[in-house]
């Protein structure tokens, strides 16, 4: 069985993965405005 620490470091890395992508995104489209 899985222990619920590891579900736990499972959803924070793909939230921290999705949340670092939309920075990022968001990082690059205000460059290309200044």
């Amino acid at each position: 069985t899985i222990s619920y620490e590891v579900i736990s470091a499972i959803i924070l890395l793909s939230v921290i993965l999705i949340s670092g992508s939309c920075i990022l995104r968001t990082l690059m489209i205000t460059q290309e405005y200044l």
